[in-house]
């Protein structure tokens, strides 16, 4: 391929990539000023959601042992459990839900994920805020880890 047909080519895709960008930004202003308001309203409702702290436990949880399901989930926010490792001297309030006030305290449980004890993947997640989960990369396979909660304990 000639030299001067590489650079026409090279030219032609940077303009593309050019004209591109300049439309992602056009479509991203757009939407910001027809949506922040209720972008602002919407994070506000999430940084007014109040997280239970208090050492007594959501009592409210109930579980059906016969087909291992909850029949009475926590209330988004309240603590329900504790997460323990003892081989990393790890222990911490587990919380229904991930917000991120949530996780300024303890460990959150993910909205939409199983409940210990009902046999499906448990997700949660920790920020390492005061260093809650510094430890944490020093795991190694076969560590236990327990999830004990108002219904019942897990490892």
């Amino acid at each position: 391929m000639p030299k001067n047909k590489k650079n026409t080519l090279f030219k032609a895709a940077i303009n593309n990539i050019i004209v591109a960008f300049v439309y992602v930004l056009i479509i991203v202003g757009f939407i910001t000023l027809l949506f922040s308001s209720k972008i602002s309203k919407a994070i506000s409702v999430i940084n007014t959601i109040t997280v239970k702290t208090e050492e007594k436990l959501s009592s409210e949880v109930k579980i059906d042992l016969e087909h291992n399901k909850l029949e009475t989930k926590p209330k988004y926010g309240t603590k329900y459990g504790d997460v323990i490792i003892k081989d990393l001297d790890i222990n911490l309030p587990l919380y229904y839900g991930d917000s991120l006030q949530i996780l300024r305290y303890g460990i959150g449980h993910t909205f939409g994920s199983y409940f210990p004890g009902e046999g499906g993947s448990i997700i949660c997640m920790g920020h390492n805020t005061k260093n809650f989960l510094k430890k944490l990369p020093e795991i190694k396979i076969g560590t236990k880890i327990q999830v004990n909660t108002v219904y019942g304990n897990y490892t």
